[in-house]
């Protein structure tokens, strides 16, 4: 719902840096495979990650109905990206041509420190977008929405982003 107002436009944007996109690895996505028609892609392969049992569920029925009307192929796997194991689950994906990470990294560093940077390194993308909220809990706009250590990080590992702003969001579009 907090991206209904531009989801088309923040699409066109991230595809224009990354090309077509054919297949996509969407993890710890909540609910958000469920704005794919805003994409306009025909013949995808999207494949959903989420931490519940229950969304996984319900997007493994919503990909099986938009399957029946559109060209989708979508498959959904449950993973807790906390844990060693399924980090490792993670990097024996099949390789996709754009990960998204909306809203994860913040929530992946809150317990272990430095664990979206294992993430993104086991992602099989050649792109990884990652989306950091620009908004308090409380709503108010934040000082420095941009992640400065997410930046050092990616100099670090060598990789280079695209920044992509948005109303109450950030979106680095990072290129492996």
């Amino acid at each position: 719902r907090e991206r209904l107002s531009f989801y088309e436009d923040l699409y066109r944007d991230i595809f224009a840096l990354t090309g077509t996109p054919q297949r996509i690895l969407d993890i710890g996505c909540g609910l958000n495979p469920v704005s794919m028609p805003f994409m306009h892609l025909k013949d995808i392969h999207y494949l959903a990650s989420d931490f519940t049992q229950l969304d996984c569920d319900f997007l493994q029925q919503y990909f099986d109905v938009m399957q029946k009307t559109f060209s989708v192929h979508g498959k959904v796997v449950q993973l807790d990206l906390l844990e060693d194991s399924d980090l490792e689950k993670l990097k024996r994906i099949e390789p996709v041509d754009v990960c998204f990470m909306f809203k994860l990294a913040d929530i992946l560093d809150r317990k272990r420190h430095k664990r979206s940077e294992l993430v993104i390194r086991a992602v099989p993308a050649q792109y990884v977008v990652v989306s950091f909220s620009t908004k308090t809990i409380s709503g108010q706009a934040m000082d420095r929405p941009r992640r400065g250590w997410f930046e050092m990080m990616l100099k670090r590992l060598g990789y280079s982003y695209d920044l992509i702003e948005k109303k109450n969001e950030i979106f680095y579009v990072v290129k492996k």
